[in-house]
């Protein structure tokens, strides 16, 4: 919960002093082998379409979270990272922001989470359709979509076509599927209790080409697959981390549509606001609302389980179990946004 329990202005908005912070998520530099990017440009890609920070996760090499960046650049927070691959090479681990390169752990995927951790990292689970050992403890969150992946598993046909006949906002838009697997599997997590935060992969190299042109452009990809983050205060590294720790986020496809004006919160008369990530009392009258601009089409869960459905450009939602309740906003019947779960919890006596 937020500080002396604030609650939301009326028409719907975060609480005071708290930004809603467009990111990246999942991008290669030049430290990785497949990637040619300095950070000049990868900075200077992200302003160009209004993200402030960048989660880079290189390829590891010896020392290489050492010779990463954190700190601004031009206007941007670059924060270095690590992707580890996963046992047995399914799917990947994500250390997020950690302080210095994780050690080179014994086989298992709970050993890698451990030295993401010992790092002073966050452990991601990437390429969730690949990845199988979702019974291992200790990760912190999820990657619900993975541009790459998406490409990969689609008929090679359309994704020439659609490359060569539309601009990428329209590629992106029609051309990348709905993550249906991923946001199954999100579901079930969730009915077992897990709290994840969710981010959007762009797995951003910049080494794709389509007849002589650079196909998903650094800038391109940003804006495809964005991460949001919930920062109160000074936004800086230490912001940045502690939010994503906190859950505090939400995962957003912009091709489709700006996310401003979207919102998402809990409220209850004895705690106040509770904001993705957050526990919120269940009591008679506790609410979870959430707002978004244009004809949106909200669909809200608990866990797995559709709770609550509606058409229009607000939610209002009383729930009457316990749970973790996320959100699904849709644009067109595209899936546009996807939040971290608000934890409806039983009152302290």
């Amino acid at each position: 919960m937020l500080e002396g329990g604030r609650e939301p202005p009326s028409g719907l908005e975060w609480p005071e002093g708290l930004r809603d912070v467009r990111g990246a998520v999942h991008c290669h530099s030049f430290l990785s082998h497949d990637s040619e990017g300095s950070w000049t440009r990868i900075a200077s890609a992200a302003r160009s379409v209004g993200v402030e920070f960048v989660l880079l996760s290189d390829h590891p090499s010896p020392g290489f979270i050492e010779r990463s960046p954190r700190g601004l650049l031009d206007g941007v927070w670059l924060i270095g990272g690590g992707e580890l691959s996963a046992e047995g090479r399914k799917g990947s681990l994500l250390a997020l922001g950690p302080t210095r390169t994780p050690s080179s752990p014994g086989d298992g995927n709970a050993a890698i989470i451990e030295s993401i951790h010992s790092a002073g990292g966050v452990a991601i689970v990437a390429h969730a359709e690949e990845f199988t050992a979702f019974d291992v403890p200790g990760y912190d969150g999820i990657e619900i979509q993975n541009l790459h992946a998406a490409l990969r598993d689609r008929c090679p046909a359309i994704v020439l076509l659609g490359g060569l006949l539309l601009p990428p906002p329209l590629f992106f838009r029609y051309v990348v599927p709905r993550p249906d697997h991923n946001l199954d599997r999100y579901g079930e997590l969730l009915d077992q209790g897990r709290r994840l935060t969710v981010v959007a992969g762009g797995d951003a190299h910049e080494n794709i080409q389509l007849l002589g042109w650079v196909f998903g452009t650094y800038a391109e990809t940003f804006k495809a697959a964005s991460t949001h983050l919930l920062v109160e205060g000074e936004v800086n590294d230490g912001s940045i981390m502690d939010a994503l720790r906190r859950g505090r986020s939400y995962a957003a496809f912009e091709s489709l549509s700006s996310t401003l004006g979207f919102v998402f919160v809990g409220q209850s008369p004895r705690a106040g606001v509770a904001l993705p990530g957050d526990d919120l009392p269940l009591a008679k009258e506790t609410r979870l609302m959430a707002t978004a601009p244009g004809n949106s089409r909200f669909i809200l869960r608990r866990g797995s389980r559709v709770v609550a459905t509606r058409r229009g450009n607000r939610l209002d939602h009383c729930p009457r179990q316990e749970g973790l309740y996320w959100l699904e906003v849709q644009q067109g019947n595209r899936c546009w946004i996807i939040t971290s779960p608000i934890a409806v919890v039983g009152e302290q006596p």
